[in-house]
C-alpha cells in the first residue's frame, strides 16, 4: 500500500492528423514545440490565475469548460490547474436546430437564425 502513485492522462490523435500539422509547420518554416488537445490547452489558459468575466480564476479553482459545436460537445473538468476529465459527446447545436425546426414548423436555416437571434437578445421565450 505504500507504493507511489501518479495520475497519467493520455490523449491520442490519428497519425494522419498529427502528420498533417507537422507538414504544415514544416511548409511554414516553423518548429513545433508542443501538440496538445483543445481542452488541455484551454485549461492551462483559463485556470491559471486569469480573469474571466471580471473574476479571477486561480489555479486552485475547479470548473468546467464546455465547448458546444455543431456536431459535438466537448466537456472538460479542470481542478487545480489540470485537466481531470474530458468527454466528447456526439450531440451538438445541430440537434437544437432540428428540434426547433420540427416544433416550430421552420426550415433548418430559419431555426438556426431564430436560435442565434434568441441567444443575442435573450427575449424569445
Amino acid at each position: 500500500d505504500k507504493v507511489k502513485k501518479c495520475k497519467l492522462y493520455v490523449a491520442v490523435a490519428p497519425k494522419s492528423i498529427v502528420q498533417g500539422y507537422l507538414e504544415l509547420a514544416k511548409q511554414l518554416k516553423m518548429t513545433p514545440i508542443l501538440l496538445d488537445i483543445n481542452s488541455n490547452s484551454a485549461a492551462r489558459i483559463i485556470f491559471n490565475n486569469s480573469n474571466v468575466n471580471d473574476k479571477t480564476i486561480s489555479n486552485e479553482s475547479a470548473g468546467a469548460i464546455i465547448d458546444i459545436g455543431y456536431e459535438q460537445i466537448n466537456v472538460s473538468i479542470v481542478a487545480k490547474g489540470a485537466l481531470q476529465f474530458n468527454r466528447l459527446l456526439t450531440r451538438g447545436s445541430r440537434e437544437i436546430d432540428e428540434k426547433l425546426a420540427d416544433s416550430m414548423n421552420m426550415t433548418m436555416k430559419e431555426a438556426q437564425e431564430y436560435k442565434l437571434k434568441c441567444a443575442d437578445e435573450l427575449d424569445c421565450i
